[in-house]
This record gives structure tokens, sequence and C-alpha cells, in this order.
């Protein structure tokens, strides 16, 4: 009678402990799946900041200058901003994904650094950070 009672006890044990680690596994699963959508969603926006800030500097005429800040990571992960003159692009690139946005001007130079950004139009012309 004990024996099975052991048993039993042993068998409930073993099954509570395969459900936590069920339980577990798939709570960690989540997590990452919404820091991946996290990290996507701020990325896009750094990208249709830099969308806006161009777009106003070219909107606003010659004359205008702005200051936007970028992050020094995407919560947490790093990434790259590239300015993409030939086809009017900005684009942003992190761990497994990127985004890219279409500029109003095609005329424009320089670079994106992590930090203070300085867009300065220049007779129709956008210079980043020169």
């Amino acid at each position: 009678m004990r024996a099975q009672v052991s048993i039993e006890l042993m068998a409930i044990v073993t099954i509570l402990l395969l459900m936590f680690v069920a339980f577990t596994f798939v709570y960690f699963e989540r997590q990452t799946d919404l820091l991946d959508s996290r990290v996507s969603l701020e990325g896009e926006r750094l990208c249709r900041l830099v969308r806006a800030e161009a777009d106003s500097a070219f909107s606003a005429g010659s004359g205008y200058s702005g200051l936007f800040v970028l992050p020094d990571s995407l919560l947490g992960q790093s990434y790259n901003a590239t300015l993409i003159p030939g086809e009017s692009r900005v684009r942003f690139e992190w761990f497994n994904n990127h985004c890219e946005a279409i500029l109003q001007s095609d005329a424009f130079g320089g670079i994106l650094v992590k930090g203070e950004n300085l867009v300065n139009n220049v007779d129709g012309f956008l210079f980043f950070n020169v």
C-alpha cells in the first residue's frame, strides 16, 4: 500500500515538474518574441524620425537647421543607420531586421551618428552632420 502511494506521489510530482518546465519554456519564448517586436517598433520609429527630419528640412527650404537624437542602441541591441543618396532612402538595420524610408529630397549627403545629428538645408541640398 505504501509503495503504491509513493509511486503515485512521484508520478504527480513528475507531471507537475514537466508542466512547470513546459510553462517556463513557453514563457521565455514569448518574452523573446515580445522583445523582438519592441526592438522592431523602435527601429521603425527611428527610421520615420529621420525621414520626418529630412522631409522637414527639405520643405522648410534653404537656411533650415534642425537637431535630432538617435539612441546608442535599440533596447540594448546594436543597429546601423545609413543614408543612401543615390536611392533617396534612409536604412536602419538591426539584429535580424531592417527598415527603409524614402525621402522627399534626392539631394543629400553626410552620415547619421548615434547621439546628436544636425541636418542643414543649403540651397536645397541637405547636409547631415557636415
